[in-house]
């Protein structure tokens, strides 16, 4: 059977961190006692419990945290426990984790052949940016770094820029000359 682990996809310093979960039952807070320590002030110090049943299925529980915790958008309450899926994306205050059951690099450290998905016709559709949180600083870094180097663009728009301006000021010049004549 393969190891499930959890991985932090907020920014921040423990961004790509992952734990593997080859026991039974983790405590995951911010103080240095709980099993996964996760030094950030909107983490409660014992923010949840996260266990595995004797049937081999994960499950995630919130001990009352103070900023609360959510499974895939959906808040979690105090003292439910919610059933971990392969791909889950579970919150707490504010650092997202995602599940990793494991399975899927066990199946494809077994098997070499390749596969052709096709997701043509799925409608799947776009995906919203407020979706893909973790994804928007380095976006708007890249696009940022994009303008700065097509200077032959940004000197066109300078040079817009300008003309308006002038425009602007002469439209302000007539309009001061006929109030004084």
């Amino acid at each position: 059977m393969a190891t499930a682990k959890i991985q932090i996809l907020s920014d921040g310093p423990m961004r790509g961190t992952s734990f593997q979960l080859p026991n039974e039952s983790y405590t995951i807070g911010r103080t240095d006692s709980c099993d996964i320590a996760i030094p950030d002030s909107t983490i409660s110090g014992h923010h949840c419990t996260l266990f595995r049943t004797e049937e081999g299925v994960y499950m995630l529980r919130d001990e009352g945290s103070t900023n609360g915790s959510s499974l895939n958008g959906e808040p979690i309450e105090a003292g439910q426990e919610v059933v971990l899926k392969h791909g889950d994306i579970f919150q707490l205050g504010g650092i997202e984790i995602m599940f990793d059951t494991g399975e899927f690099a066990q199946h494809t450290a077994t098997h070499t052949s390749s596969h052709l998905i096709n997701l043509e016709n799925t409608g799947t559709g776009e995906i919203q940016r407020d979706t893909m949180k973790n994804m928007a600083g380095s976006t708007t870094t890249k696009r940022a770094v994009q303008l700065r180097e097509n200077k032959g663009q940004n000197g066109i728009w300078y040079g817009v820029i300008a003309l308006l301006a002038l425009a602007a000021l002469a439209v302000a010049g007539m309009v001061f000359m006929k109030m004084f004549q």
